[in-house]
């Protein structure tokens, strides 16, 4: 499981929660996202995720935050 805190107005990626087998691998996209300039969702969310993958978990998530 994956849940993202984003601020909608500003795409700001606030905080996240993983949960589940091997949850340390999609955390690295969320902690990429919140220390790179301006902290928001865009740039994982314009990444391609090889499928199946735990990275679209996180992508996934991201986009039903901002939506």
């Amino acid at each position: 499981m994956v849940k993202v805190t984003v601020d909608r107005p500003s795409r700001r990626l606030l905080g996240a929660h993983v949960l589940g087998y091997l949850g340390a691998d999609p955390i690295h996209p969320l902690a990429v996202a919140m220390s790179a300039p301006g902290g928001t969702v865009d740039p994982v969310l314009a990444t391609e995720h090889i499928h199946p993958t735990l990275g679209e978990v996180v992508r996934s998530a991201m986009r039903r935050a901002v939506s």
